[in-house]
């Protein structure tokens, strides 16, 4: 799966309203969140999540995260290891809202290969999905998949990105 390329573009045209996202690449998993599940999205398509303002995108290798811009936190594409912040079911191809996030006003979101994280407008950290390279942060005998989103105590934490593979 290498070479393959995500990509979000605005419109750069200042206006009232938010400006359209839209979104391209590899696509096996519904992990663009603009179009059918199919190998790739060769051109640009809407970003479709219908009511929501987006805020940020953050697209991995078979999954994503979109934070609304009222800190809701949705996941979509592959989540064989709960990188998309729920227990289940292994594949999401509809945005699903992650509702144990419901009570923090979260910052902003990073999406890693099978891994996940968010960071709250309080700086708290909480990562989800694979661990077994301990890329959540738990520290030793963590969990090898972390399915719902985890504090990692590290006092204030202002941003967060996830590596490829860990």
């Amino acid at each position: 799966k290498s070479g393959r390329f995500r990509r979000m573009e605005e419109d750069p045209e200042p206006r009232e309203t938010p400006a359209e996202a839209f979104v391209c690449g590899a696509n096996e998993s519904g992990q663009l969140l603009g179009g059918p599940v199919c190998d790739a999205l060769l051109s640009p398509v809407p970003l479709l999540l219908p009511g929501v303002r987006v805020a940020r995108v953050s697209l991995s290798l078979s999954h994503a995260l979109l934070l609304s811009d009222e800190g809701t936190v949705f996941s979509v594409g592959d989540n064989y290891c709960g990188q998309c912040g729920v227990h289940s079911p292994e594949q999401i191809t509809s945005p699903l809202r992650i509702e144990t996030l419901n009570t923090k006003a979260v910052a902003t979101v990073a999406a890693g290969a099978q891994h996940s994280a968010v960071v709250t407008s309080d700086g708290e950290l909480l990562t989800f999905g694979a661990n077994d390279h301990g890329q959540g942060g738990h520290g030793d005998g963590g969990a090898l998949d972390v399915r719902r989103p985890r504090l990692v105590h590290l006092g204030a934490v202002a941003d967060v990105s996830c590596g490829g593979a860990f």
